[in-house]
């Protein structure tokens, strides 16, 4: 995957329907009227532009549709292994 055109940091537009929504639910939360904001350190833009860009898309919708038709199953024994084998 790649993320491109990320200059500093990343955050919600206040005035947009989506950062009132996420002002809204701050301010019940944590009686904050203020945004979140992410800020990408230099190395994270550095990985996220070294990527090759490659996506297979088949793959995706794949997964899209299990995920969607609740058929997408996680094999524990499979993920144990890994991890494991360190990797």
């Amino acid at each position: 995957m790649r993320i491109s055109d990320v200059q500093g940091p990343v955050g919600i537009d206040p005035t947009s329907s989506a950062g009132r929504r996420a002002n809204a639910k701050g301010s019940s939360e944590s009686g904050s009227d203020e945004a979140d904001e992410v800020r990408l350190s230099a190395k994270g833009i550095a990985l996220s532009q070294a990527g090759d860009g490659d996506i297979d898309t088949a793959k995706v919708a794949r997964l899209r549709a299990a995920l969607d038709g609740g058929t997408f199953r996680v094999d524990a024994r499979v993920i144990a292994e890994r991890l494991a084998r360190g990797g």
